[in-house]
C-alpha cells in the first residue's frame, strides 16, 4: 500500500508553536510581576496561535484509498478517490491579476465538487473550507499525481509549471 503523509504548512506550524511558547512565557512573567492586563493579552495571542497550529499542523495522508486529513490522530476529513471531482493548485493571493505577479503561497486543494474560476476565487476568500488542502511542493503534487489520473487544475499560480 502506497501512503505519504505531509503537514499542511510546516513553516506556519513551527512559527505558530514558537509564538505560543513565547506568548505563554511572557504571559506568565507579566502575571508574576502583577500585570494581569498585559498577561491576558499575551495569553489571548497564545490561544489564537494555538488554534492556528491545528490548521497548519494537520496531517494530510495520500494513499491508495484516498486522501485523509487528521489533527492529533483524529480524522477530520476523508475523501475517497471516487468522491474527488477536482484536484488543483491555487495561489493564496486572491487579488493577483498578473501572470507573473505574486500569487502568494501555493496550495494543493482536493475538492468533492468541480469548480469554475469564480468558485476558486471564492474558495480563496473563505479559506479554510470544506476542501482538503496542503502547501504546494513538487514532492506533494507528484505523490498525489501517482494516484490521481485526471488533470490537475491551476488558478492564480503565476508561472507555475509541473
Amino acid at each position: 500500500m502506497h501512503k505519504n503523509s505531509f503537514l499542511v504548512n510546516p513553516l506556519r506550524f513551527i512559527i505558530s508553536i514558537v509564538t505560543v511558547i513565547i506568548s505563554l512565557i511572557l504571559a506568565g512573567t507579566l502575571f508574576y510581576i502583577s500585570r494581569p492586563g498585559s498577561a491576558l493579552l499575551f495569553f489571548l495571542i497564545a490561544v489564537i496561535f494555538f488554534i492556528e497550529s491545528f490548521f497548519s499542523g494537520a496531517i494530510v495522508s495520500v494513499s491508495n484509498e484516498g486522501i485523509k486529513q487528521t489533527v492529533l490522530g483524529k480524522c477530520i476529513k476523508e475523501f475517497r478517490w471516487a468522491e474527488i471531482r477536482e484536484i488543483g493548485v491555487i495561489g493564496s493571493n486572491p487579488f493577483n491579476k498578473k501572470e507573473k505577479g505574486d500569487p502568494g503561497t501555493l496550495y494543493i486543494y482536493i475538492s468533492k465538487q468541480t469548480m469554475n474560476p469564480q468558485d476558486r476565487f471564492g474558495m480563496i476568500l473563505k479559506w479554510p473550507n470544506d476542501k482538503i488542502y496542503l502547501q504546494y511542493t513538487k514532492q506533494r503534487i507528484y505523490s498525489i499525481q501517482m494516484q490521481w489520473n485526471n488533470k490537475i487544475d491551476t488558478y492564480n499560480t503565476g508561472n507555475l509549471i509541473f
